[in-house]
């Protein structure tokens, strides 16, 4: 996952005011903080969806 482009681990969620929301850890800053769900990014490109076949 990736939160303003940088790489995150996820480390908790819960709903506030009704908002999903998750604590990441920002692993090439070392902080933590609690952003909402949907500010974060998928790092699944296509490329990995796509499998070969013979």
């Amino acid at each position: 996952m990736k939160y303003k482009g940088k790489s995150v681990e996820i480390i908790g969620s819960k709903t506030l005011f009704g908002k999903d929301t998750v604590w990441i850890h920002i692993l090439e800053d070392n902080t933590f903080v609690q952003v909402l769900r949907s500010d974060l990014e998928d790092d699944i490109t296509d490329d990995l969806l796509v499998s070969d076949s013979f």
